[in-house]
């Protein structure tokens, strides 16, 4: 069991804009939110995706890359514009 408050916690934002994309990063847990919407997401090798957007209930799982072939497209971008059209 998780200590109470410990999700919210891990996931604030403790260093600002760490990339060129801008995300944040709190512990272990990246903040790739788009506008007014918080976005959490576990960034792995290979395309490994874990993105969850709290407010809405919403968790998704890609994995989008064959470490052993070729890399595909920006798969995380188009999927969180997916998630964060979804009403």
């Amino acid at each position: 069991m998780l200590p109470e408050g410990w999700p919210v916690r891990a996931t604030a934002t403790r260093v600002e804009r760490v990339n060129a994309a801008n995300y944040g990063y709190g512990f272990q847990w990246w903040r790739i939110d788009r506008g007014d919407t918080a976005i959490w997401a576990g960034l792995g090798y290979g395309g490994q995706y874990l993105v969850v957007i709290p407010d809405r209930e919403l968790v998704a799982v890609v994995n989008s890359w064959n470490v052993y072939g070729g890399r595909t497209g920006n798969v995380l971008s188009a999927l969180v514009d997916a998630l964060v059209a979804v009403r």
